[in-house]
């Protein structure tokens, strides 16, 4: 590089920097790769001609020349690791539009002007990009090939997605992974850790242009169903919605949850002893544990296709030990807590070091229920609030029953405008019998779309007049009604239940221990607090803060107010500070309260407790 740039130069506006004068301070400096290797009086003739040579191919075009104004330096860069995308430079204008698209990559590279440019994030500083290349307006120095490249495989999926607020696009980017669908063609015979796959996944009605090359509606993660953005009952309330219990009964969103479990024999290397798969004797074993054993078969797998509970062993290992009165201890393994369902497969065979190992993998039909997460693709998540049985949910003129109720209150303020244009062409498509395309940043005109769905006989704003399932009137104000392309997400209410009224503490604390797979207690907050404080639940707060959780009782001297030693058994007190053998007063704080004033007494800070 360095070559190429001294043979270019001919030396005449590169000055080596050998040695150092006080005269080249003003001067422009040169930087190839992070390497200061010279000075140069005319930066602008400098890139000019390294940027003519990458235009011309003669050096690669990946390499990136860029002016830094706020250190007055040039800089080179050739090293990898760079992030680089092509765009359309400003010669554009001399270019016919109809000639690009007839040419390959390969061409447009080479082409008279340089029409595609690489470009680095050094030389972004230095660019001014337009969305739409235009022969006319010359305010810009590049133009995006499409302006879908800005954005990432998520996002180039939702569709029209300029008319969303940008948070709403970043929600869906991050929820389109969770959404439930057919992850890969071979999911039967894989033993993924987890996975759920969708019954009856669908292709969207509205699709991107992204989604063809993503081949998305091959492995869809989502169903089109019917939407109405309506209050109804009121049981869609703060980001839920209403669902059809009938459509659920029918297979809506139904979907089949997979987990494997996995296990290995082993050997020990201090005893020499080796596991093994079988189905343990209770009678031989040493601490057996409290679960059924008895739909083990003899090679301690369940036989395929046998419902399983959570109190059931599904692997049983037993482990040889060196006791006179049993002689193996228990290693079988269990399901999860709250995970039942069928055996759908096991999986035997031998590892490198010549042991077996298992894969043992059960199913289990998830059903939607009130709880469950949904999305559409425009960021507008909600839980299930209710489900009505279908003659009791509204339905137009034509007798259509929304599959979905989504409360109004979730557009205004999230200005999801997309999810709107999505629904009224979605309707025109399924009338007409296409699929529409809602690729961003399109000029997409919106009064086509509503000409369309006029002409088919509807409302062009896509409302409808619908009647009350549950009376039969006419409901007071037409109903926004249509097709949506809805995802059920992998959050679901019955892998979140959790209840506790004793069990495991954390020793340093004796609080009760935190999270659902712990089987710990329940988070009692500060908001929660001052909702007891408010409603003046005195008992209630103490009960829940202090006597279920880490009552503790302590000794506290009369004479200096400090905690003390005592033995209320052996009727021993003991006051280390003021040697005080008699006067004492019993109190219960919190552990925790108990913990923190011996912190501050290593601090040599000494609080003291005031009884009466």
């Amino acid at each position: 590089m360095l070559s190429i740039l001294y043979r270019t130069s001919n030396n005449s506006y590169l000055e080596n920097i050998d040695i150092y004068k006080i005269n080249k301070i003003s001067l422009t400096k040169v930087f190839i790769n992070g390497d200061w290797i010279g000075y140069t009086e005319n930066k602008n003739e400098l890139i000019y001609t390294m940027k003519d040579l990458i235009n011309q191919c003669i050096i690669h075009p990946h390499i990136s020349v860029s002016y830094s104004i706020i250190d007055n330096s040039v800089y080179i860069f050739s090293d990898r690791g760079r992030c680089i995308r092509p765009l359309f430079n400003n010669n554009i204008h001399n270019t016919n539009s109809n000639d690009i698209k007839n040419k390959s990559w390969s061409d447009l590279l080479v082409m008279d002007n340089s029409f595609i440019e690489y470009i680095d994030v050094h030389e972004v500083e230095n660019t001014l990009i337009g969305n739409h290349y235009s022969l006319t307006d010359k305010k810009y120095t590049h133009y995006e090939i499409n302006p879908s490249l800005i954005l990432g495989a998520i996002a180039n999926t939702i569709p029209f997605l300029n008319h969303n607020q940008a948070p709403r696009n970043t929600y869906q980017s991050a929820m389109g992974k969770q959404a439930v669908g057919v992850h890969c063609t071979n999911f039967n015979q894989r033993f993924d850790t987890f996975s759920h796959i969708l019954h009856y996944s669908q292709k969207p009605l509205i699709n991107t242009k992204m989604m063809k090359y993503l081949n998305f509606n091959s492995l869809p993660n989502g169903n089109n169903v019917i939407v109405a953005i309506a209050t109804y009952s009121g049981y869609n309330q703060e980001d839920s919605v209403i669902i059809n219990q009938s459509a659920i009964d029918r297979g809506l969103f139904s979907s089949t949850f997979y987990r494997t479990y996995k296990d290995e024999e082993q050997k020990n290397q201090l005893t020499g002893d080796e596991d093994k798969f079988c189905k343990p004797d209770k009678d031989k074993l040493l601490y057996p544990k409290p679960s059924n054993y008895e739909k083990l078969s003899p090679n301690g797998l369940v036989e395929e296709n046998t419902y399983i509970s959570p109190n059931d062993i599904i692997i049983g290992k037993v482990i040889p030990i060196k006791n006179k009165e049993y002689n193996y201890r228990d290693c079988s393994t269990t399901p999860r807590a709250n995970e039942y369902g069928i055996i759908d497969k096991n999986y035997v065979d031998i590892n490198s070091d010549g042991y077996r190992f298992c894969n043992t993998r059960i199913r289990q039909i998830k059903i939607p229920q009130i709880g469950d997460k949904f999305s559409s693709r425009h960021g507008q998540k909600g839980t299930v609030g209710m489900t009505y049985r279908q003659e009791d949910m509204p339905r137009t003129k034509d007798g259509i029953v929304p599959d979905i109720i989504m409360n109004p209150h979730a557009v205004p303020s999230r200005m999801t405008i997309a999810q709107l244009l999505e629904c009224i062409l979605g309707k025109t498509c399924s009338e007409l019998g296409f699929q529409g395309d809602g690729t961003g940043f399109n000029n997409t005109d919106v009064n086509d779309i509503i000409h369309s769905l006029e002409s088919c006989g509807y409302e062009g704003m896509g409302n409808e007049v619908l009647y009350n399932g549950f009376t039969g009137d006419q409901l007071k104000t037409s109903i926004f009604i249509g097709p949506t392309y809805y995802q059920r997400l992998k959050h679901m209410s019955a892998d979140k239940v959790h209840s506790r009224a004793s069990g495991p503490i954390v020793s340093m604390t004796r609080q009760p221990a935190e999270g659902r797979m712990a089987h710990g207690g329940l988070r009692f907050g500060e908001m929660e607090r001052d909702c007891m404080i408010a409603h003046g639940a005195a008992s209630f707060l103490k009960e829940r803060l202090m006597d279920v959780s880490d009552k503790y009782s302590v000794y506290i001297c009369n004479e200096c107010n400090m905690i003390s030693t005592g033995n209320h058994k052996e009727n021993i007190y003991e006051c280390k500070k003021c040697n005080n053998y008699g006067d004492f007063t019993k109190i219960y704080i919190p552990y925790a309260c108990k913990l923190l004033i011996q912190e501050l007494m290593t601090m040599s800070i000494g609080p003291r407790i005031l009884t009466n």
